[in-house]
């Protein structure tokens, strides 16, 4: 039974082909907790039809449910073809997003029944100068804003400056963000930032932390492996 207190979610972004899908399907190892694919487009549907044990996201989702925009996807699609929850706000994304783009791509998710993973973060500059937990409730504040009352979203703390670059924030400063974000939303809260097998436990042990949003290492089916295992 995986344990549902806490969330796992590997994020391909534009990696991995059907041969990654098989050794997920035939190495994966979610006994110990709830865990999230999101796969680039692609791959949604066989993902669904094939990995019965965990659940299926994608990696982002238009704010309208349909018209001519070429190359988008609507939250509809995504749940037409068996999708459970949509990434939203990464940070690969936020530089030509706005929070309120990133707000309305959440509502638009949740009214057809995914569960949005807003993603939040603060770039290097803004850490240095000691304004990064302002800068991540300001963020957070704007997506939220128009959004529910009874909303069912994560939030996903990724500090910009830790993103793919093997950098990882202190667990100090992960216990203070989160804790931050916990008191503000009440919502679940992960971290996601160049996680790693050696550095899971230490991040999975933080207070507040409440999952984890694993990249690059989620292409190595070992590496992730070991992640679950934490």
């Amino acid at each position: 039974m995986a344990d549902t207190s806490k969330l796992i979610v590997a994020n391909w972004k534009m990696n991995g082909d059907l041969l990654l899908l098989q050794e997920w399907l035939n190495e994966l190892n979610v006994s110990h907790y709830q865990v999230v694919l999101c796969p680039p487009f692609p791959f949604l549907a066989p993902a669904k039809e094939h990995l019965h044990q965990i659940k299926i996201g994608a990696q982002d989702c238009h704010f309208e449910d349909k018209g001519a925009f070429t190359g988008f996807i609507s939250s509809s699609m995504l749940k037409n073809v068996g999708c459970d929850y949509v990434i939203v706000g990464h940070s690969e994304r936020r530089a030509f997003e706005t929070d309120e783009d990133v707000g309305k791509k959440a509502d638009a998710a949740m009214k057809v029944g995914l569960v949005p993973i807003l993603c939040v973060g603060e770039p290097l500059n803004v850490r240095k100068e000691g304004n990064h937990i302002n800068f991540v409730l300001n963020q957070l504040k704007n997506s939220l804003k128009n959004l529910p009352a009874n909303k069912e979203i994560i939030i996903a703390y990724e500090p910009l400056w830790a993103i793919g670059s093997g950098l990882t924030a202190e667990k100090k400063d992960i216990e203070e963000m989160h804790k931050a974000i916990k008191e503000v939303t009440h919502l679940p809260v992960l971290y996601g930032g160049s996680v790693k097998p050696d550095n899971a436990p230490i991040i999975l042990n933080t207070p507040f932390v409440e999952g984890l949003l694993v990249g690059g290492a989620s292409l190595n089916i070992n590496d992730f492996n070991a992640i679950l295992s934490v």
